[in-house]
């Protein structure tokens, strides 16, 4: 009974220290709370702007087996997008398979999966809807009929001719039965050749010196072959070619009289057409000293046929495309493959000059074909590029040098970023005025894995922006990993007498899982300028410029990432140098070091029997995690005076306008969120 009513005193005395209850009745009413406290909301509701999201990726090879080590990428829209993010990125393991559960902002119900593997084709993009994502990319081809169509030209701008007919997917009629083995040996030579996402100029400047061409020549008579290998593109393009005399080659476009098209699409199974790498077409029986360059028509098949445009069309003769800059006008790389006989043909489908406009990303793996010929010696391969075979991994770990984050490195190979806002009331467990600014705090936490995909070390950039509240509250986070799975934090800031009890590993001491303290005082973190309680809420008062707070986390061995938690973990706040208070995100437990005879008491309703946490009765929340950046609102305005789909929201349980916090028509009253002067 005593120790009952030594708590109630302590609270009573703990809450007078804070200026922002009234006096009169212990209960922050300065602002009006009475339209958030009417708000329905259902007690499953934990406030997430995010969801799970469980991928199950399998890659195979065209012959159905399992494709290794291969890079996946998850992005939030299409790559090619302005400000596509990165939401995802590992290797699939031996089984051919990346598996991964990823917190994803609500509002997103598609992205987009890619391997940045030459070999693998683009997956488009995919539904998230029902929260989760089984996938298969490659795999063995699946026959199917073939609907002819028309053969003769739709578009007589470039006189074009063509093989056979083709379906209504722009396949060939004209195949060859049996397709080229397309082995990983040679794919791991094209991704040292061509790598995703790097500029081929810079990686291979060899590959555009003046002196080199970029068409096949032969020198003795022969019959030649195309196979398709590879398409990375959003476009759906078309490869076709011309002839001439090598002693006579045209001076301009306007000199090729008639192109040929090869393949009408030259899209892969699964990404907007039905080639498979290994297929084949044979494009004639050619005299000695013939020409034959290959031309890219960027996107033309459209509407069931192909429809060219200028300008995207692209020469092998940098000097007949469209480009002003000299520089940028070659679209065409040819280089011999001596070990396996190919001359292997690459190009760039985006105009190479105006980023803003066509983004292009000078990989020159857009489409991959190579030729064969009757004989490798009947082309002349005097001006021509080698193949790279030598796909790097300088740290053995097996991912290559191109998709290592960290090539020297052979613990760490991927970054994966979070960032958001954490957002807290600090009267726990007592109501707040729903301001969410009495601590302000982005997160960038970057979750570094290795070839294997587990984590291997944690760096977190905590951005202390604002605080609105006289109370000095610390803050900290917890993994769900033992604290001996970590081997040393680093970057706390802590003062000398600090209520933080650390153990030799800088964990907090007396816990069993491993709490991470960041700052424990937010008037030493982001100094007070006077004017005011708090700091960066009251548009009145002096502005300071936010404090970053940079953590790392090492472990002693690496982690599953489903074992250390879903970004950003277990985030609380200490109020006012009081260990025993702490502030969660609505329904994550609190640590071993609170006071759990606060559950309860005057407006909590957490119960730790069914895993409800930090609540009131009416299912309000005292902290929000934003999954993007978060605009808070000023002082003492709630924040569904701020945020006017937030209401919604909540009462939705998070299914209308999941995108709330974001700065679109009707979503915000901008006199009630504060600006950075």
């Amino acid at each position: 009974m005593k120790k009952i009513l030594f708590v109630i005193i302590a609270m009573g005395v703990f809450y007078t220290g804070c200026k922002k209850p009234d006096p009169n009745n212990g209960n922050p009413q300065d602002p009006d709370i009475s339209k958030m406290e009417q708000l329905v909301i259902a007690d499953n509701f934990n406030f997430s702007t995010t969801k799970m999201i469980d991928f199950n990726i399998k890659i195979e090879d065209i012959n159905g087996s399992a494709y290794p080590k291969i890079p996946v990428v998850i992005y939030d829209r299409n790559r090619m997008e302005e400000d596509a993010r990165v939401l995802y990125k590992g290797l699939t393991n031996a089984n051919g398979e990346f598996i991964a559960s990823q917190p994803i902002p609500s509002y997103i119900d598609s992205v987009y999966i890619v391997s940045n593997y030459i070999g693998v084709p683009d997956a488009e993009m995919v539904s998230i809807k029902s929260g989760n994502v089984n996938l298969e990319i490659g795999g063995a081809p699946v026959e199917g009929r073939s609907f002819k169509s028309v053969t003769v030209p739709t578009n007589t701008l470039y006189n074009l001719q063509y093989l056979g007919g083709f379906d209504n997917w722009g396949k060939p009629d004209y195949l060859e039965t049996e397709r080229d083995d397309i082995d990983q040996e040679f794919l791991n030579d094209l991704n040292a050749t061509f790598p995703e996402g790097s500029h081929l100029d810079q990686t291979h400047s060899e590959y555009f010196e003046d002196h080199l061409t970029h068409d096949i020549r032969l020198i003795n008579e022969s019959d030649i072959w195309i196979t398709f290998v590879h398409e990375g593109a959003g476009f759906k393009n078309v490869v076709g070619f011309y002839t001439y005399d090598v002693a006579n080659p045209p001076a301009s476009e306007n000199d090729i009289d008639e192109i040929t098209i090869i393949f009408p699409n030259t899209s892969a199974n699964g990404s907007g057409g039905k080639l498979y790498a290994g297929d084949k077409v044979k494009i004639g029986h050619f005299e000695a000293n013939t020409g034959i360059g290959f031309v890219l028509f960027a996107n033309a098949w459209r509407s069931g046929g192909v429809n060219p445009r200028d300008p995207f069309v692209y020469y092998p003769t940098p000097a007949f495309n469209p480009e002003s800059s000299q520089n940028k006008r070659q679209h065409t790389v040819l280089v011999a493959d001596d070990i396996r006989e190919r001359y292997v043909i690459a190009f760039e489908d985006l105009h190479r000059q105006n980023k803003d406009v066509y983004r292009c990303d000078h990989d020159f793996n857009d489409l991959i074909i190579y030729a064969t010929a009757t004989e490798y010696e009947d082309v002349d391969d005097t001006n021509l590029g080698d193949i790279d075979d030598d796909s790097p991994d300088s740290d053995g770990d097996g991912v290559h040098d191109d998709n290592d984050d960290f090539p020297d490195d052979p613990d760490r190979a991927f970054e994966n970023i979070f960032e958001g806002t954490l957002a807290y009331e600090d009267l726990w467990p007592q109501k707040g005025d729903y301001d969410f600014n009495d601590i302000v705090i982005d997160y960038d936490l970057n979750q570094i894995t290795n070839g294997d995909n587990m984590v291997t070390q944690l760096d977190a950039a905590f951005t202390l922006k604002a605080y609105g509240a006289s109370f000095h509250n610390g803050f900290a986070f917890q993994l769900d990993v033992a604290p001996t799975s970590v081997e040393n934090v680093t970057g706390m800031e802590l003062l000398s007498e600090s209520y933080f009890q650390l153990s030799s590993n800088n964990t907090e001491a007396g816990q069993s899982k491993a709490v991470i303290p960041v700052f424990e005082d937010c008037y030493e973190t982001l100094p007070h300028q006077g004017g005011g309680i708090g700091m960066n809420t009251n548009p009145d008062n002096i502005y300071g410029a936010p404090t970053t707070v940079n953590i790392s986390v090492t472990f002693t061995n690496p982690v599953d990432p489903d074992d250390l938690g879903s970004a950003p973990y277990n985030p609380f706040i200490i109020v006012d140098k009081n260990r025993d208070y702490e502030v969660h995100l609505p329904d994550m437990p609190n640590t071993d070091l609170a006071d759990v005879d606060l559950f309860g008491k005057r407006d909590d309703n957490s119960d730790v029997n069914v895993n409800r946490y930090y609540k009131t009765e009416g299912n309000l929340p005292w902290a929000i995690n934003i999954a993007e950046g978060f605009d808070y609102p000023i002082e003492k305005t709630a924040i569904i005076d701020a945020h006017l789909k937030f209401a919604a929201w909540a009462e939705s349980g998070g299914t209308e306008f999941p995108d709330w916090y974001k700065d679109k028509s009707g979503y915000r009253n901008s006199a009630n969120i504060y600006q950075i002067p």
